[in-house]
């Protein structure tokens, strides 16, 4: 789906994009969802993760180039960092786990990073855990 608003081109397959782009927002700007969450795209170091953890492929029943449209939303976990996805959200929750993997924290602490799957089998959430519960020093590391 695409839009042109104020002279400018749009792509998009969220109305929460659609929103956006219609009240000429940066695409960097955060954007209302429910009750006081705020929706994002995802950062470039999100994209590379996610994609690495599906195994480079597009999830079946997404566009090619998704992951540039993807819209999530930061969990409260306490600075870990977990984000759930707002363009694939279900109701009924995670099924399965697409990958994982694990990297030192700043203060050498281990964190886990997990793509979870809905019943679709589109993402849900990425999952952060700082295993001391702890908030992220750094940012998340790309998987090695």
């Amino acid at each position: 789906m695409s839009l042109t608003a104020n002279g400018r081109h749009y792509r998009a397959d969220e109305h929460i994009l659609l929103t956006c782009c219609l009240m000429d927002l940066s695409m960097s700007e955060e954007l209302p969802f429910q009750s006081g969450e705020f929706a994002r795209l995802l950062t470039s170091n999100e994209k590379l993760i996610v994609s690495h953890l599906l195994g480079g492929s597009t999830p079946v029943g997404l566009a090619e180039g998704w992951l540039d449209s993807a819209t999530v939303i930061p969990m409260d976990d306490g600075g870990m960092g977990s984000l759930r996805f707002a363009s694939t959200d279900s109701p009924r929750g995670i099924t399965e786990t697409s990958g994982e993997y694990s990297f030192q924290d700043d203060d050498g602490v281990e964190v886990l990073v997990s793509l979870n799957l809905n019943e679709d089998g589109l993402p849900f959430e990425l999952d952060v855990w700082k295993t001391d519960f702890q908030p992220l020093l750094g940012e998340l590391k790309l998987p090695r």
